[in-house]
């Protein structure tokens, strides 16, 4: 993830719109970058080096030459990043930031090397930050979308009764009803409650520049 190698806009900008339905897809981008992060950890990389790749089962399928190894490891992340890198670009290129809409010349900068590793702030206190607030985005976001299954099992429920009202409503008890009624109140709430603090509420620019950094 690249920090500081990007000129961000400061003049002001028309209000954008949120994601809305494509936050969905943004999240799933998200979520790989903050796997990507985590797995480049000291704990992480430790327990690579002395346990996954010298397990047998690995050893026997691959290889027992541990620096194969290595570079096989190294390689499956770096076609995640570069899978996660091109989603990234997508989406920039879909931003009233023309800065996010270069972000593809900048990561191809970094792979080549000209751009200077130690300006990118790995495991830095505002690297952290930007990971778990993008964390509680993609949880809230994965809760908003178990919202909306739940939402659609209830409008379902909510057709049924309705044709009940003109062929067998008695069958259909008063307890049912407000039952009903207050499940699909209470899912109604939740839904809201998560489009405003997922991605949903977020604007394409401000999700391009968090998964950019």
């Amino acid at each position: 993830m690249v920090i500081a190698t990007m000129t961000w806009r400061n003049k002001a900008v028309p209000e954008e719109k949120a994601l809305g339905i494509n936050a969905f897809d943004a999240g799933k981008t998200m979520c790989r970058l903050i796997s990507l992060y985590h797995s480049l950890s000291d704990q992480e990389i430790a327990k690579l080096h002395h346990k996954v790749i010298k397990s047998k089962g690995i050893t026997y399928l691959n290889s027992q030459h541990e620096c194969f190894l290595l570079n096989l490891a190294s390689a499956e992340r770096l076609e995640e990043l570069d899978t996660a890198a091109d989603a990234v670009s997508r989406l920039g290129r879909k931003c009233s930031d023309s800065s996010l809409g270069r972000f593809d010349l900048v990561y191809a900068d970094l792979k080549l090397g000209l751009i200077d590793l130690r300006k990118l702030g790995y495991g830095c206190r505002n690297s952290l930050k930007m990971i778990s607030k993008m964390e509680k985005l993609v949880s809230s976001t994965r809760s908003l979308y178990t919202a909306m299954e739940s939402m659609a099992k209830l409008e379902i429920s909510e057709k049924k009764r309705q044709r009940l009202k003109t062929n067998d409503y008695n069958n259909f008890t008063k307890k049912n009803l407000e039952y009903l009624d207050e499940e699909i109140e209470c899912c109604r709430k939740q839904v809201q409650h998560y489009k405003e603090v997922s991605l949903w509420n977020q604007t394409l620019d401000k999700t391009v520049g968090m998964m950019a950094k």
